[in-house]
């Protein structure tokens, strides 16, 4: 593990996106996978243009297991606000796995992205408690959007059966600095 994550670290502080992403694929197609925070803690020290590592890494995004596309995910929200109609995208897919498109649903918690915010909506309005874990993390990414209609939407969530999300609507309507 300290091999892989070191030969990972020189190749990020070399800086090229070719031999980063190539590298990336190698681990990726191994039997022993880097947890997805070391992998995105990694690249974050990245010396090169970061930009053009994130339009490579997209570019290959789907070769990659959901494990790796996770953290790569993360690593784009972390370091670019331009990958909004891709992330939208991503998140617009129902058969994306879960995780990564709670990714999706924090890069807009962190990026406002008016055209997010119907589909943002839509999972911070949905009751079904086996998706709670989607309308937790949309009723979070909301606190970026200041507008009645998502006001209305968290003041709306703070009467949910779950914990989680009551306390989620509870920060983003403080956050907006909504009063009693």
């Amino acid at each position: 593990l300290y091999c892989r994550l070191n030969a990972l670290k020189a190749l990020c502080r070399f800086g090229s996106p070719a031999c980063l992403v190539q590298a990336i694929q190698a681990q990726d197609d191994g039997v022993l996978l880097t947890h997805e925070k070391l992998l995105t803690e990694t690249l974050l020290t990245y010396q090169g243009d970061h930009p053009q590592l994130i339009a490579a890494l997209w570019a290959q995004l789907d070769r990659f297991t959901p494990h790796t596309q996770l953290a790569l995910l993360n690593y784009i929200r972390f370091r670019s606000g331009q990958w909004g109609r891709e992330m939208l995208a991503l998140l617009a897919r129902e058969d994306q796995p879960k995780e990564l498109r709670l990714a999706a649903i924090r890069y807009f918690g962190r990026y406002v992205y008016p055209p997010a915010l119907d589909l943002l909506l839509a999972f911070a309005r949905d009751q079904d408690p086996s998706r709670w874990e989607y309308t937790t993390v949309a009723v979070t990414a909301l606190a970026r959007y200041p507008q009645p209609r998502v006001v209305n939407t968290l003041k709306q969530a703070l009467r949910s059966g779950n914990w989680y999300i009551r306390s989620a609507a509870a920060q983003s309507l403080e956050e907006q600095q909504v009063d009693y």
